[in-house]
């Protein structure tokens, strides 16, 4: 199993996904500023979120091994920053410094 990262596309700097009951809020940031707020149905989530997202600039892949081999994570782009967030192809939005955290701890 693996899961890649990747850059928002500019100016966005983050998204923030809420479930409300049959919908879905997406806040969404330019510039470190809120910017505003889309709300969606639950099943257009993958097609709406996709929008924000720059598949051409992957900053990470994260491999799980299976039992016992542990987890992997390998750097795609040296230049991101620890205040950058990443966004994987599952839509999960995380800090880049918490990947890059665990990549020190275990190298």
């Amino acid at each position: 199993m693996s899961t890649d990262y990747y850059r928002f596309k500019f100016p966005i700097t983050s998204i923030k996904i809420v479930d409300d009951g049959p919908h879905k809020r997406i806040k969404i940031w330019i510039r470190r500023q809120l910017s505003g707020e889309i709300i969606i149905d639950k099943c257009d989530i993958n097609l709406v979120t996709d929008m924000f997202v720059n598949r051409d600039c992957r900053v990470f892949s994260h491999y799980w091994g299976g039992e016992g081999a542990g987890v992997i994570y390998s750097l795609h782009d040296e230049h991101v920053s620890d205040d950058e967030y990443v966004i994987s192809d599952r839509f999960e939005v995380i800090p880049a410094k918490e990947i890059l955290d665990h990549i020190n701890a275990i190298n």
